[in-house]
């Protein structure tokens, strides 16, 4: 009879735990503007190295009360111009390139919340390894006239830390605002620079 009511106990106990969890259990998508600053370590500061043009769309799932994680596509695109060859040691006169970057990002990230209740507000700290492809076009100008084009495309990951909040407006929709801090794990970027970034979302539940 003991092993009756220990084994009927532990049953309750199981199916009642798994209801929890599946009450957490949840998917939500999110849309992004994540404008970036990809700074040296020198301290200048550089608006060729701001970056505007990035958005980001991930698929978030939160199976535990305390942890979620996130993936999904990242895409930015950066521009910028010389006047000069990028290899020649002086400035000639009517030589110029144009370098355009097109970016996609696969980030693999895992959240820490703050707050057993996450009704109205969500904080929490995050972790991020990002999958970075990058597609370089290079053009080079002389007197304006196209001269001869160059690319090339590297596969570059990063690591972030960050802290994120979320304030729901309601239980389809909420509003969330993230900053994080990172760097390239590239031997020859590695601490060289550092990658700050601000993240606008929209949450779909």
């Amino acid at each position: 009879m003991k092993k009756f009511v220990l084994i009927l106990f532990l049953s309750v106990l199981t199916i009642n735990l798994f209801a929890q969890e599946k009450e957490i259990d949840r998917l939500s998508f999110t849309i992004a503007w994540t404008p970036a600053y990809y700074g040296p370590n020198n301290g200048d500061f550089r608006v060729d190295a701001l970056l505007p043009l990035s958005f980001e769309s991930l698929i978030h799932f939160k199976p535990w009360r305390k942890f979620s994680l996130s993936s999904g596509f990242g895409y930015w695109r950066h521009d910028w111009t010389m006047n000069s060859w990028w290899w020649l040691s002086t400035i000639y006169a009517g030589k110029s390139q144009r370098d355009i970057y097109n970016t996609i990002q696969i980030p693999l990230q895992i959240h820490y919340h703050l707050f057993k209740s996450t009704k109205n507000v969500d904080a929490y700290f995050k972790t991020a390894f990002i999958n970075e492809f990058m597609f370089n076009k290079t053009i080079y100008y002389e007197y304006d006239i196209i001269d001869h084009t160059d690319s090339d495309r590297f596969y570059t990951p990063s690591i972030a830390l960050g802290i994120g909040s979320m304030l729901r407006t309601n239980k389809a929709v909420g509003i969330l605002i993230e900053g994080s801090v990172g760097t390239y794990l590239d031997l020859d970027l590695l601490f060289e620079m550092y990658i700050l970034r601000i993240k606008f979302r929209v949450v779909l539940n």
